[in-house]
């Protein structure tokens, strides 16, 4: 199995429990059907082909775009059910809460136990920036001791919603930041002014460290 096809199975699998919680098992298993229908479709296109990125480890980067798009048609598809923009957000939250939530714990302990939790955060957000979102063109502008500032130039993310004329669902993937932020959030701030989404020419990221006496 690819990469991108794991990753997709892993979203299925949250999908199906938050969805049978939503509308039940009998309606979740059409849902999921014509989802499953919808993605594979979206995700061989030549519209999606042509803004994915060359670099093998960056692909995976079309596949959550790719779903979201594909679980809002096929939400649409039933038509006794009416599904506004703000409903497929609350879903996505759902799952990507599921799906990244773990993650997000182990980056709270590993501050909480941290003598110096602002240059760890500063490390592993750096890190983290420029390797997995590299074709994001990241470039850090301002790095103290106060404050962290980067932009993302580019938006795989918006790219793809915007190949299939989605663009208005774009904002959604913006919200999963958050989840991050909210773990952090008794040591850092977070601040997000400008975003792709919103038409900005970039996305801009800044986190400010709350306590200068707990570094």
């Amino acid at each position: 199995m690819s990469v991108l096809e794991n990753l997709f199975q892993q979203y299925i699998y949250i999908a199906t429990d938050v969805l049978n919680e939503r509308y039940g098992t009998n309606r979740s298993k059409q849902i999921i059907l014509s989802l499953e229908e919808e993605y594979k479709s979206i995700i061989n296109m030549t519209s999606t082909l042509n803004v994915t990125p060359k670099d093998i480890n960056q692909k995976m980067h079309i596949v959550t775009p790719c779903f979201v798009i594909a679980l809002y048609r096929a939400l649409k598809k039933d038509f006794s059910l009416s599904i506004s923009k703000e409903q497929l957000k609350d879903i996505m939250m759902e799952i990507f809460r599921e799906f990244v939530g773990p993650l997000a714990e182990m980056q709270k302990n590993g501050l909480q136990k941290s003598n110096n939790k602002w240059k760890k955060f500063k490390d592993f957000t750096i890190f983290g920036t420029n390797n997995t979102y590299s074709s994001f063109e990241p470039e850090f502008v301002k790095n103290d001791e106060k404050t962290l500032e980067f932009h993302l130039k580019k938006c795989i993310f918006f790219e793809v919603f915007k190949a299939h004329g989605e663009i208005s669902l774009a904002p959604i993937l913006c919200s999963y930041d958050d989840i991050f932020a909210i773990a952090v959030e008794k040591w850092i701030s977070f601040n997000r002014p400008k975003t792709i989404a919103d038409r900005a020419e970039y996305c801009q990221f800044c986190y400010t460290f709350k306590n200068n006496e707990e570094k």
